[in-house]
């Protein structure tokens, strides 16, 4: 039986292109078949949306505008929690959201929520493609009015990962070096690695600059 690291490095590297919806300059993995495809690794896993005391699954306080949904998914012993606020068609709060409004938001949370498992995860890192471990070099081209520019990424090496975890301004640190020396075999791309472990301890790992 393989452990969760095995799994979560199969979904990670699992290229779901096939399912992914464009709206604007967005893009959304159907959860249709991001459940599908999740439950092939976890077939046992479950999940839940969260109601408030009047069983509504939005929540919603007079100190914040909108409305937020939340989901959880258990796999293997494990759960990941999510949230996504009720959103209209330019991505701002939706104030006065309708019960199609608040239903899409829950299916769209709980597709974000299996990405913490690392199903679609290069989606929301801003990857064209999930991450290739013997590729050495990610690039990107910027594009501007007069001029291109290749850009090529610089992954940062195992030593050096560890070392921005040991140098965080956090007592949990040596729990992030833990947690990485147990990941670190999972993708050779330190923005899903970077992600990966924000999202898992649900805080700020370091600064956007710091990687």
């Amino acid at each position: 039986m393989k452990d969760s690291a095995e799994l979560t490095k199969i979904l990670l590297n699992l290229n779901v292109n096939d399912y992914v919806e464009k709206k604007g300059r967005l893009s959304y993995l159907s959860w249709a078949n991001a459940w599908k495809e999740f439950i092939k690794v976890y077939p046992d896993a479950t999940y839940d949306i969260e109601v408030d005391e009047n069983n509504f699954p939005a929540f919603h306080s007079e100190e914040i505008e909108g409305y937020i949904c939340y989901t959880s998914v258990t796999a293997r012993g494990i759960t990941h929690k999510m949230w996504l606020p009720v959103m209209n068609n330019k991505n701002q709060a939706n104030v006065s959201p309708t019960v199609m409004d608040i239903n899409k938001t829950i299916m769209r949370c709980l597709t974000k929520n299996l990405a913490m498992f690392g199903l679609g995860l290069y989606i929301y890192a801003g990857e064209d493609l999930p991450d290739d471990d013997e590729t050495d070099n990610t690039k990107k081209t910027t594009t501007t009015t007069t001029t291109k520019k290749t850009v090529a990424t610089k992954k940062l090496s195992r030593e050096e990962l560890i070392k921005k975890f040991s140098e965080l301004p956090s007592t949990k640190s040596d729990a992030y070096i833990a947690e990485y020396k147990k990941l670190e075999n999972i993708s050779a791309n330190k923005k899903v690695i970077a992600m990966y472990i924000k999202t898992y301890f649900l805080e700020i790992v370091a600064s956007k600059e710091a990687w």
